[in-house]
């Protein structure tokens, strides 16, 4: 289920700061111990604190974000006080951040441990996150903020352990305000990290096993870890039965086979001589504090290319919001895909070998989507609107330079899909614009009564750049988007009409449209690298139609929905998506990679 717990930070106004996160800079310890002094109590006090008996539900929280909260750190003071209150819940004691009398142990101390045996703590929750803050160049200031990085538990007088990796990400006009954001986005991660670990201590477990006192104070922690740990076995044995219960509902006769864990979302980006690019949306089962009941952080997005076998995956990016379907070039050198900055603004960001990620265009006015690379990596193309839902252009960059090449007309028509035909050609489907006042842009079949569509030739190599009409469609039929042959012959399209989804190929050598029936709808049709076959999807299924003959083969028929197909180099194989619902959200959907070796 997903709550408030679950979800990443979003850009939203400053909340309100609990009063302990406003801790006292260093030293102020010094004026507050003359204080007490001078009050006659100031060293009975502090003579107390410091001889403190361990006491086993004690915890220190000291994990730094930004600095520790005694110097000062306001979002390291947020995680303490947030990670304070889940103990506290569940019968802990732990020590409150922005305390003065802590404040000067801290300040004085070696380490935090040190300041913990001192109070009798007997447990210290820590880590050092470095924060990476980028601010952007867009009219408004706009900052974003991401971390990765470990958490450690220390039992008092022993070593540290790390108990789990913590992840997150925020963005916010003030620097300030992102790293608070990203502060409440870690606590309860560091919370889950920490108490299975606190609760496994030997300290612990003779508490569970001891008196009956003992027992009715670590009765609630007991019960939630039990009922935490209940909740995460169900969910990763619901996920590990998915690859027999698929195999049992799949009924067709070729053989399908999955890439990759049923515990994510995997997009089918690109197919290059390097592999099949993946986007992976992953989400990590957790049990929520707050609700007390399952619920998930989501991760990091990755992007990886699997080896053209299917048996070795390589990770060349991981990020948060990637907007659309990434692309790459034939050999797999250059990945170009667009990066959503929590709606202040897009990114329009290169790969390339082993280098770090390049942000080409950052433009909080434009929404750039969809890329595609050239064959020869030079240049990419993609959709370019002047708002989210606003009719798009062609939009076309030299790369790595990010030069513009080539704009259509903005407002005139609009744009349905394009394909590149070679390094410096492109095939544009367009479209009368919609009406003025008209809030959509739609794909669909209705498109045709908006007026005819046009299959225009984009030449990038001359000046200016030359435009050819290859077809215009006829009254009562529109087109999907084009895909083409690996030596741009052919182009295929869906075609719509007769309340129909067929198959609609154009030869540019013959300058001849032809129209292909089908007993079955036709979606998302791409080409074989020779240009024989064309597969597609149909009703959630993948099938083939040879176009000589017009013999249809079905390669897969199951219940999952099935989409996107793509034909590997050689043209031996077709990749696609296969999809189906997360048995432990329901607002999720699980996708992974899957393939049919072609007979």
């Amino acid at each position: 289920m997903e709550g408030p717990d679950s979800q990443e930070p979003k850009r939203t106004e400053d909340d309100s700061v609990p009063p302990s996160a406003l801790v006292p800079k260093r030293r102020t310890w010094l004026v507050l111990l003359i204080v007490l002094l001078v009050l006659g109590g100031g060293v009975t006090a502090v003579v107390l604190l410091v001889r403190g008996a361990t006491d086993p539900m004690t915890v220190l929280v000291a994990v730094e974000l930004e600095g520790p909260w005694w110097h000062g750190s306001k979002p390291s003071a947020i995680i303490a006080d947030r990670v304070a209150e889940r103990l506290e819940a569940l019968g802990f004691k732990p020590l409150k951040a922005g305390d003065p009398e802590l404040t000067a142990l801290l300040e004085d101390a070696e380490s935090p441990e040190q300041a913990a045996k001192a109070v009798g703590a007997a447990f210290v929750i820590g880590g050092r996150l470095e924060p990476q803050v980028i601010e952007h160049p867009l009219e408004r200031a706009y900052f974003e903020t991401r971390v990765q990085g470990t958490i450690t538990l220390t039992p008092v007088g022993e070593a540290a352990a790390d108990v789990g990796e913590v992840s997150s990400w925020s963005g916010a006009p003030a620097r300030e305000t992102a790293l608070e954001l990203l502060a409440r986005a870690l606590a309860d991660k560091v919370f889950d990290a920490a108490i299975p670990a606190i609760m496994a201590d030997p300290r612990l477990t003779q508490m569970i096993a001891g008196p009956v006192e003992d027992k009715a104070r670590v009765g609630l922690a007991r019960g939630y870890v039990e009922l935490r740990a209940k909740s995460l076995s169900t969910a990763r044995a619901a996920y590990d039965a998915l690859p027999l219960e698929r195999k049992a509902k799949e009924l067709s006769r070729h053989e399908v086979r999955y890439h990759g864990a049923f515990d994510r979302n995997v997009a089918l980006a690109a197919v290059s001589e390097k592999g099949v690019l993946l986007r992976e949306v992953r989400w990590r089962p957790f049990f929520s504090p707050g609700k007390n009941e399952l619920a998930y952080h989501d991760e990091l997005e990755r992007l990886l290319w699997l080896s053209p076998d299917g048996a070795r995956e390589e990770v060349i990016f991981e990020g948060y919001n990637i907007f659309g379907y990434p692309d790459a070039d034939a050999k797999g050198q250059r990945v170009v895909l667009i990066e959503d900055l929590f709606g202040a603004a897009r990114a329009i960001t290169l790969l390339e070998g082993t280098a770090a990620a390049k942000r080409l265009r950052v433009d909080g006015r434009r929404w750039p989507g969809e890329p595609k690379v050239s064959p020869d990596g030079s240049r990419v193309a993609l959709w370019d609107r002047a708002c989210r839902r606003c009719p798009a252009r062609l939009l076309v960059l030299a790369l790595p330079n990010a030069e513009q090449l080539f704009a259509s007309e903005e407002g005139e028509t609009s744009l349905a899909g394009f394909t590149w035909l070679g390094p410096s050609t492109i095939a544009m489907l367009e479209r009368p614009a919609p009406a003025k006042g008209s809030d959509t842009d739609d794909d669909s079949a209705h498109a045709s009564a908006r007026g005819e569509q046009r299959l225009v030739e984009v030449e990038l190599s001359t000046d200016p750049v030359r435009t050819v009409v290859l077809h215009t469609s006829v009254a009562g039929e529109s087109y999907g988007p084009p895909t083409c042959s690996r030596d741009g012959r052919y182009v295929a399209m869906t075609r719509y009409g007769d309340y129909a989804a067929g198959l609609a190929v154009f030869d540019r050598t013959e300058k001849k449209l032809s129209v292909h029936s089908t007993d079955v709808r036709v979606e998302r049709p791409v080409l074989s690298p020779d240009g024989t076959t064309v597969a597609f999807q149909t009703s959630g299924d993948i099938a083939l139609l040879a176009l000589a003959d017009g013999k249809l083969t079905r390669l897969t028929r199951n219940p999952f929905v099935e989409r996107y197909p793509l034909f590997s180099r050689d043209g031996r194989r077709v990749w696609f998506e296969s999809q189906s619902r997360d048995p432990s959200f329901d607002r999720k959907n699980l996708g992974v990679a899957a393939s049919v070796t072609l007979p």
